[in-house]
């Protein structure tokens, strides 16, 4: 069998401290996956954070022109000012979410991707793709229905909107399409109830539901990410043990959380593992 055609990825990186630990996540990424980009988006107060690090150019990070202070629960701008800055400057056909306390496992995660996935129609890839009902006991995703009086105007501005409410991911790790980045940021720059309702909802985590749920909306599918999410959870932090572990599943490539300390036991196994 031919082997698939290589797609173009970007690593989408929300950073906003421990800039030793952002120097960490850039080797990491550039020396287990070097065809790929690493977009850098400082989301600190700190407008001069990532200048202090002349190391993260010469690695051959990107670093976003125009960043804005981000705060916990509220990341959907980071996501979409990203897709916005790549749609215009760097090709691409998936951007990856990583997280400022995530850390690529293996080499080989876009081959992977291309032998796995179709993407015609293709909006993103979530970690529970698929309508998710009032009855679920996901903390977001019962935010989001405890908010729906807030969304109900702008969700049933679509045909059967209301049919699509409530799409959820797990947020590090998420894939976004190239076809699914333009149409959601051609929606969210031209979209002023949208803007109107994020202003005022009580989304407990907005990227988390709002990104998949609009991808639907907009005609896109939603599909599973096929990669091992095993070692991608909320918390808590992973031990030696778990990265062991992780290293000996072939379709396991992220890991998150990884704590934001340099000499962090699971941070130090990774890096000695691929020898620093």
């Amino acid at each position: 069998m031919s082997s698939p055609h290589p797609l173009r990825n970007v690593y989408a990186c929300l950073v906003h401290e421990r800039l030793e630990c952002v120097e960490d996540l850039v080797r990491n990424l550039r020396r287990l996956d070097p065809a790929s980009a690493v977009l850098l988006y400082n989301g600190s107060t700190d407008p001069k954070f990532l200048s202090r690090s002349p190391r993260l150019t010469e690695l051959g990070a990107v670093v976003h022109p125009s960043p804005r202070p981000m705060v916990w629960g509220r990341l959907h701008d980071f996501a979409v000012d990203c897709m916005e800055h790549a749609l215009n400057a760097l090709p691409f056909d998936l951007l990856t979410i990583v997280d400022s306390d995530q850390l690529l496992l293996r080499p080989g995660y876009v081959e992977f991707m291309a032998s796995r996935i179709e993407l015609s129609g293709l909006g993103m890839l979530s970690t529970s793709p698929g309508r998710h009902g009032r009855e679920s006991r996901q903390p977001t995703i019962r935010s989001a229905w405890q908010d729906l009086s807030r969304w109900r105007p702008w969700i049933t501005s679509f045909p059967r909107g209301l049919d699509f409410y409530v799409h959820w991911t797990f947020w590090p790790g998420t894939v976004f399409t190239h076809e699914g980045a333009a149409r959601i940021v051609r929606r969210f720059r031209s979209d002023r109830e949208l803007a109107k309702t994020l202003d005022r909802c009580r989304l407990s985590v907005t990227e988390e539901v709002l990104l998949p749920t609009l991808a639907v909306l907009l005609g896109l599918r939603v599909d599973k990410n096929p990669t091992c999410q095993d070692w991608v959870r909320y918390r808590p932090y992973h031990s030696e043990e778990d990265c062991e572990a992780a290293l000996g599943r072939a379709d396991a490539f992220f890991m998150h959380p990884v704590a934001r300390r340099f000499d962090d036991p699971g941070r130090l196994h990774l890096r000695t593992h691929y020898g620093y």
